[in-house]
């Protein structure tokens, strides 16, 4: 998927086409996360083309409880640290018995073939079928929400014997918040 060129003019002539005249956008995210920078930089690039977009700033439990609610417009967040992407998609599996109080699925969607090629995944050793099968999987959810993807930031991480005081979570994954790199330093 490639992105699309850099064209200010043309994006504020799409926007006047849709007929936006300048509301508020507003744009949840988590304090003191990477979010809060690379968000402050989408701000200022959509400003340029005439949206008002205010960043909704909030302490992480906050927002995670209005996301479980579905009581927000726009969130800034996404990804996954880790190197199997299905783990990236788990959040969009139905939980229908929890419409009120979203667990992992913040949008709320819940879809019968997206679960069922999830499932497929799930089980698919073939890496070539079990790209398809998350091609397909990203295809059908980007046809069903109103989802942007507006960027993509590798956290990606490595070990040397001179790296002091770093943690991961219990699975050995990448910690973004209480040890990860917030607690490292060199000894060299």
């Amino acid at each position: 998927m490639s992105s699309p060129s850099y064209d200010p003019k043309k994006a504020a002539a799409l926007l006047k086409e849709a007929g936006y005249k300048g509301e508020t956008i507003e744009v949840m995210l988590n304090e003191g996360e990477a979010a809060e920078t690379e968000a402050t930089v989408l701000q200022a690039q959509l400003r340029r083309v005439g949206m008002n977009v205010q960043l909704k700033v909030m302490d992480r439990g906050a927002a995670l409880e209005l996301r479980r609610k579905g009581q927000y417009a726009f969130k800034f967040a996404g990804g996954s640290y880790d190197v199997d992407p299905l783990k990236a998609y788990v959040g969009l599996k139905c939980e229908p018995a929890r419409k009120v109080t979203r667990i992992r699925n913040e949008p709320g969607y819940c879809d019968e073939e997206f679960d069922r090629l999830y499932k497929l995944a799930e089980k698919e050793v073939d890496d070539r079928k079990r790209m398809e099968l998350f091609s397909r999987m990203v295809a059908k959810a980007k046809a069903d929400m109103p989802e942007l993807d507006i960027g993509f930031a590798p956290r990606v991480f490595a070990f040397r014997d001179y790296v002091k005081g770093y943690t991961t979570n219990a699975e050995g994954d990448f910690r973004p918040w209480g040890g990860g790199l917030n607690h490292v330093w060199l000894d060299k």
